[in-house]
């Protein structure tokens, strides 16, 4: 049961809201998320991160602190409070696979320093921060290294090798030891690093947040991140997923799949196809072959398959009504299902920088000219 006052019989409907800061997000949760019944709303990364103005920067923690580019601690306990009392629950983005990638200053750093600041002041360097809280700082030592090389990762993931790591498939964990995109991945079994996630998670759990979404949930491991998440009892934890085969049992361990496979369906069969196919889009019973519905969590879009222009063939807002019809539709369909909306913002980059400062200059500082 859900909806306004818990009276529907239908499957939950979450909003993320991308980005929003916290008062704005507030006053959503009052004025329209809760009256118009929807179970709960999914936030950015609450951590604080590194400078600069790219949607990315959320993604690269420097501390287990709580200021960030959405807002102060202080107004992120007002907004979850704001939400629970609507009636709306709270979907933390958590990320607790590795920590921000070295700032310039400290990328050939091997004595520990830390010349690199982050959103909120703290300060880091290669494989070291200082943390927001005393017991958040952390050492090479808390991180996967080469042996006599502590500020080196012992691999790489990324684009250049094929997201892979020495084997065919990653669900075997082959990369879970690996720098995702360069970024220093925690070492997950050390029970110092298992204490300082954890404590960050009973923050968060403290104030109201009952709900997870895993960042780069594929390559952590599944003993010790069951040993840091589930000292809560969470209502709903779900893994970023991509088109890697369902792991059976994985779901007891990382909660629901992501799966994106739905929504691409929807939007061939409604906007890409001929009119004499639009029918079949009442016959979908699942997204991915593998991953059985109850598995499943189903956004109607993902800020990493974001477009610059409307494109047909990407499920995102910037397609107008077609992505409204779309995001109606999943609302609607007819099996068992979790549906997440997404709400997000766009710019434009100014090419000019404000007055003695160089558009160049002005961006590789983190700022927005």
């Amino acid at each position: 049961m859900g909806g306004i006052g818990g009276r529907q019989r239908r499957s939950p409907s979450y909003v993320k809201l991308w980005e929003w800061n916290y008062v704005d997000v507030a006053r959503e949760c009052q004025e329209t998320l809760g009256p118009q019944g929807f179970d709960a709303v999914q936030l950015s990364p609450l951590t604080e991160h590194v400078t600069g103005h790219q949607w990315w920067v959320r993604y690269q923690p420097v501390s287990f602190g709580l200021n960030s580019r959405s807002g102060a601690a202080s107004e992120l306990r007002r907004a979850v409070a704001a939400c629970r009392a609507g009636g709306v629950a709270v979907i933390a983005d958590v990320v607790l696979n590795h920590m921000a990638r070295p700032c310039h200053a400290a990328e050939a750093q091997t004595d520990g320093s830390t010349p690199c600041v982050g959103w909120n002041g703290t300060k880091y360097g290669n494989r070291q921060t200082q943390g927001a809280h005393g017991w958040d700082a952390a050492g090479p030592k808390d991180f996967h290294h080469q042996e006599g090389h502590v500020t080196w990762g012992t691999c790489g993931v990324g684009p250049e090798t094929g997201f892979l790591c020495g084997s065919l498939v990653t669900t075997d964990c082959s990369c879970c030891q690996c720098d995702m995109y360069g970024l220093p991945d925690w070492n997950l079994t050390r029970p110092e690093v298992q204490q300082m996630q954890s404590r960050h998670l009973s923050e968060l759990f403290d104030m109201g947040v009952t709900m997870l979404r895993v960042d780069a949930a594929l390559y952590m491991e599944s003993g010790p991140f069951a040993a840091i998440v589930h000292r809560f009892p969470w209502d709903l934890v779900y893994q970023e997923w991509w088109h890697e085969l369902a792991v059976p049992g994985r779901t007891e361990v990382f909660g629901l799949y992501r799966d994106l496979h739905f929504m691409r369906k929807v939007a061939d069969l409604l906007q890409l196809q001929g009119p004499n196919q639009a029918a079949e889009v009442v016959a979908l019973s699942r997204g991915d072959y593998f991953i059985p519905p109850e598995e499943a969590l189903y956004p109607t879009c993902f800020h990493d398959g974001r477009t610059d222009n409307a494109d047909a063939g990407t499920p995102t807002y910037k397609n107008g009504l077609a992505f409204h019809q779309q995001q109606l539709f999943m609302l609607a369909s007819p099996f068992p299902v979790s549906v997440l909306l997404w709400s997000g913002y766009s710019w434009k980059a100014i090419e000019q920088g404000p007055p003695g400062c160089e558009s160049s200059d002005c961006l590789s500082q983190g700022g927005l000219c």
